[in-house]
């Protein structure tokens, strides 16, 4: 039981939501722009001839890429900017 309450147990409390969810949200749009990939099941992206790791938490989405300068490349997930890759120095710089 909790004081604040009630000391009632929050199960006790506890109502399921009445809106319906689907069971699997769509992929995120990008601009025609982008470098769109799918991330492995290892959280590794196709890139260019090699395979770079990014997240297993990103595994089966898909996510975008876009140069902003000269080797210089925004990784996207949706709307979210999540990291910078310099193609010349292989490596990420992730937010």
């Amino acid at each position: 039981p909790h004081e604040g309450i009630g000391m009632k147990t929050p199960s006790q409390l506890y109502r399921a939501s009445p809106r319906c969810l689907p069971s699997k949200l769509e992929d995120p749009s990008y601009p025609g722009h982008y470098e769109v990939r799918r991330v492995r099941s290892t959280g590794e992206v196709k890139w260019r001839g090699e395979t770079i790791y990014l997240s297993e938490v990103l595994i089966g989405e898909a996510v975008g890429l876009v140069e902003t300068d000269h080797h210089l490349w925004s990784l996207y997930f949706g709307p979210l900017r999540l990291g910078t890759y310099d193609e010349a120095a292989r490596q990420w710089d992730l937010l």
